[in-house]
């Protein structure tokens, strides 16, 4: 349950108005960009896709010898393959801020009937099954949060390219290092609304389907290396304006949430990490592929302080 859980956290694909968030800028035509500056190791960025099929599941031999050549790996967070006791005390603080032992039901807090719709939805996915057992002890965030991590039939996480890097770096014995703890990553769903989360929770019951069939095409054009492709499809959410019961306002909202908290907020704090880390070992980072555009992107962000990064042919 535990490993299974954390693996959920870190898919969250594989996804504002008054500052923009520019999916075009820089142009992707690769996931892996070599980081270079005078003085300074080589390293590598790559942006990655959280999720696979059992196809997917092979590194492929280029990515594998850079993280064997590398000093460091660095991911959004240290994923539990080989877990230590820091790391599993991390973890089990972030599922404690996931149930409230204490106060009132989830069904009081979010209607009896979508407790019942989440439990079946949960019980028919078998990664999240063990998550009924406590579902009336849940905060509503994190109900929200599980059951927008049902992954369509076939996709798993443990063919996702940072699980694979991951697997790689423990073969290799490469130290591992995150740019995020897990007590972290709960921050941007707690501070959601109930009304909104409640808006969410009802969208899924209704379009699960449609929502899964727009990820298997992110999918599609990702391990096709259509990168330009994916990014046109992120960036237009008029795929959206079909559906009457989803507002304008509503698709306002959530890709705000989506560009400036989950997205933006979180490059602007890992930036300054990786500035400490690079000048000293040769590191592979590995981010979902939306950190890598917008101003506020990797790439970008280290453009500004020096740093050449350019595309690398897979």
């Amino acid at each position: 349950m535990l490993k299974k859980l954390t693996l959920l956290f870190t898919l969250l694909a594989g996804s504002a108005l008054a500052l923009a968030f520019n999916w075009h800028t820089p142009e992707i035509t690769s996931r892996l960009w070599k980081i270079s500056k005078s003085g300074q190791p080589d390293s590598y960025l790559v942006g990655t896709f959280h999720i696979g099929k059992a196809e997917h599941g092979t590194l492929p031999p280029k990515l594998d010898n850079i993280v064997k050549q590398s000093d460091l790996f660095v991911s959004e967070v240290i994923l539990p393959i080989k877990p230590s006791r820091a790391l599993t005390k991390d973890i089990q603080a972030m599922q404690k801020q996931m149930f409230d032992l204490n106060g009132d039901p989830l069904s009081q807090k979010i209607g009896d009937h979508r407790v019942q719709q989440l439990t079946q939805r949960f019980k028919n996915s078998p990664k999240l099954s063990a998550f009924t057992q406590n579902i009336e002890s849940a905060e509503p965030w994190a109900a929200m949060m599980m059951d927008m991590n049902i992954r369509p039939e076939g996709y798993e996480s443990e063919y996702g390219v940072d699980y694979l890097l991951s697997k790689a770096a423990v073969r290799h014995k490469v130290k591992r290092d995150s740019l995020e703890r897990y007590t972290e990553l709960p921050y941007h769903f707690k501070k959601l609304p109930l009304s909104r989360i409640i808006e969410q929770i009802d969208f899924s019951a209704r379009y699960k389907k449609e929502s899964h069939d727009i990820l298997i095409k992110m999918s599609e054009l990702y391990y096709d290396k259509k990168y330009i492709e994916l990014f046109r499809l992120n960036a237009d959410y008029s795929r959206y304006n079909h559906i009457p019961d989803f507002p304008k306002e509503s698709i306002l909202f959530w890709k705000n949430w989506l560009e400036q908290d989950l997205l933006a907020s979180r490059n602007q704090k890992w930036g300054p990490k990786l500035l400490q880390i690079l000048p000293d070992k040769k590191t592979l980072i590995a981010v979902g592929a939306a950190h890598l555009v917008d101003d506020s992107g990797l790439i970008l962000q280290l453009r500004r302080h020096g740093y050449t990064v350019e595309p690398v042919e897979e």
